[in-house]
């Protein structure tokens, strides 16, 4: 049996743009702070843990992705692997319905086989060159809901090129279902409608279609009925958020024991202050000057530029698609429409980008102007290929080639360090160097953090015995249950001791509970009166110095544990110098050296320590490894007036070997 050009053409596609995601999919939990993968660790755990995630909810990605991922779970695929590959699919499914419109874009002739390989390379290379744009590239390599955007977005451009040709009610019936399950899962397909309505208007109000004829169908008042029925219908996978939420899910986002709040779901009243329109002329500027930076970023500059110039010059010069001269203004009519439809909707899209910025990240919203720019496109390289030479179409064809060559070889790497950054991994290995007993607390804020010690608590089973909250948790109700908690140092960046902590715990002390750790308590740790210690001057003391083995990172952890027998008059820093010497008599002895502003990485000024107080400071390094360490150096100072340092004390020790 004879294979089909077309699926020769859509097996061809998918297999090379699914060789390239293969080379960059996340496997690992979330891998950072990059506003691509803001919510990638959210979407991993909802997805296994049969969840919800963040308004508007998106109910089809869980709807569809929790069986997906937990599936391939029993065959061994990590869930956070197979979140990735969820993704891979829907973006492999728009990747081939992009070459399905140019192909049918394009029209095909039987006794010219030259053209008709033109048709095959255009319908490849442009799907390609889509595949192949960094956004694109980037959500089909982690679990985002971005990628089942575009294939509504495909779909819907699809079904609305069918009935521009000639209207159908149940088709008609079928674009509203898609396009209310569209908007449902992400209300940026909403964006692209209005023009979609105004489009296919004048075919469903009866106006001639391509063959002169009415339209099957007028539309009234009454036959809006079934669209907008049709359209509701596209909510209904909200039922399973609902059903989630009553099954008692372990991962629940934020609280939803009323009706009103279900609502707040649905219509993302949290996120008001982000979509509102900005009108400032010097903002909507800067606005447009990003929203073209990117757009030359995705598709390359001359992409860009070629793929805007072919959409218009494919709405101001549409070619027929027959040489027939009896019907060649209608269908030049058609021609246009298309091209219109695809212009507008990246003009709308772009609009929105620059009217709500803040709305929805600016690389999600302009994935469909690079789409629509490059439908746009292929409508002109058709028309070249009925007015060129075959050796001028060669060339068009080896430019698109070249172009989407370039794409891989710019994108790839810094899709690759977006998937591969051991920010998150890097992250959890620290707090798992915890030192503090089993039940312990640990907060980390919501996000990239939080994400990646709920997944491998929760998934994978590390931490276990621990507990991860987030800025949100109710932190009266803890009062009862711990009188600490314990975080990684740079949560006191976005949530600091005077304005987060004392308004929900009172007065905190902090201490040190292992390398880049805190631990925040409601009570002081108290020396026992017995306990001796080396006189640093002040009131300050040092009670003990120990360096630990260095550890499976190479990190090599000095603990201090200092106390006071009356308060301190001043701030001090502290540091930590290491000599391969008997005696440190110059800076040249020095191997290394580690200082802080002030102890418990710069959080605990030595002016709050209480009387009798133990506070732990912990010296996390990493030693060079072409100098051994026989001795170090452990004292205190402070700047003067004249920004002198002055030493409050110091003290040598011996490194045992």
């Amino acid at each position: 049996m004879k294979i089909p050009k077309r699926l020769w053409i859509l097996f061809g596609v998918a297999v090379v743009s699914a060789l390239a995601y293969s080379t960059t999919i996340m496997f690992s939990f979330n891998g950072g702070d990059s506003p691509y993968t803001d919510d990638t660790g959210e979407f991993q755990l909802a997805l296994t843990l049969w969840g919800t995630s963040h308004p508007t909810g998106y109910p089809l990605y869980l709807f569809l992705g929790s069986p997906f991922v937990n599936l391939l779970r029993l065959f061994g695929v990590p869930p956070a692997l197979g979140a990735s590959l969820f993704s891979m699919m829907w973006t492999l499914i728009a990747v081939i319905g992009v070459a399905m419109i140019v192909w049918r874009l394009t029209p095909r002739h039987e006794d010219t086989k030259t053209q008709n390989l033109f048709v095959v390379l255009s319908s490849f290379f442009i799907a390609l060159v889509f595949a192949l744009t960094r956004s694109v590239w980037i959500h089909a390599s982690i679990a985002e809901v971005y990628a089942l955007n575009m294939v509504f977005e495909v779909a819907t451009l699809w079904l609305t090129l069918d009935l521009m040709e000639k209207w159908d009610d149940k088709k008609g019936w079928l674009l509203a279902f898609v396009a209310g399950l569209g908007v449902a899962h992400h209300r940026l397909i909403a964006v692209g409608l209005p023009v979609v309505g105004l489009m296919l208007l004048p075919m469903a109000l009866g106006n001639k279609g391509n063959e002169g004829k009415k339209g099957n169908a007028t539309l009234s008042l009454i036959s809006f009925i079934p669209l907008i029925s049709f359209f509701l219908l596209g909510f209904l996978p909200y039922l399973d958020i609902m059903r989630r939420i009553a099954s008692d899910s372990t991962w629940i986002y934020g609280r939803t024991d009323s009706w009103e709040k279900m609502l707040n779901i649905l219509i993302a009243t949290e996120y008001n202050g982000l979509q509102r329109p900005n009108f400032d002329l010097a903002t909507l500027r800067q606005n447009f000057l990003d929203v073209v930076n990117v757009l030359g970023s995705e598709m390359t500059w001359v992409g860009f530029i070629i793929a805007t110039l072919g959409t218009v010059v494919a709405v101001v010069f549409p070619h027929p698609l027959t040489p027939s001269p009896d019907d060649k203004n209608q269908e030049r009519h058609q021609e246009r429409g298309k091209a219109i439809l695809f212009l507008g909707s990246a003009l709308s899209y772009l609009l929105f980008t620059i009217l709500f910025r803040k709305a929805v990240m600016i690389e999600a919203n302009l994935m469909f102007v690079s789409l629509s720019l490059l439908l746009g496109l292929a409508l002109c390289i058709n028309a070249l290929n009925r007015q060129l030479s075959a050796r001028s179409n060669f060339i068009v064809h080896c430019s698109l080639f070249i172009l989407s060559l370039s794409l891989f070889i710019i994108h790839r790497d810094s899709v690759l360090a977006l998937t591969r950054n051991p920010q998150s991994l890097d992250y959890v290995s620290q707090i798992e160097k915890i030192e503090s007993p089993s039940g312990s607390y640990i907060m980390a804020p919501w996000g990239w953090r939080y994400f990646g010690l709920s997944y491998a608590n929760r998934i994978e089973g590390r931490l276990k015995g621990f507990t991860i909250i987030d800025h949100n948790a109710d932190y009266g109700a803890l009062v009862n249950k711990t009188d600490s908690i314990y975080t990684y140092y740079d949560t006191f960046f976005i949530f600091t001791e005077n304005d987060f902590w004392r308004s929900r715990w009172g007065q905190v002390y902090l201490s040190s509970a292992g390398p880049n750790i805190v631990r925040i308590s409601r009570l002081p740790i108290m020396r026992d009166a017995s306990t001796s210690f080396i006189t640093f001057g002040d009131g300050i003391g040092l009670i003990n110095v120990e360096v630990r083995p260095t550890d499976k990172d190479g990190i090599t952890d000095v603990v201090l544990m200092w106390t006071a027998t009356a308060k301190p008059s001043r701030d001090y820093s502290t540091f930590v110098h290491f000599s391969d010497q008997e005696h440190i008599n110059s800076d040249e002895d020095i191997i290394l050296k580690h200082d802080q502003a002030a102890p418990v990485y710069a959080w605990r000024a030595t002016t709050t320590w209480q009387p009798n107080e133990i506070v732990r400071e912990d010296h996390p390094v990493r030693l060079p490894t072409d100098r051994q360490a026989k001795l170090i150096m452990v004292g205190m100072y402070y700047r003067n007036d004249a920004g002198e340092f002055v030493n409050l004390n110091k003290i040598n020790l011996r490194l045992r070997n």
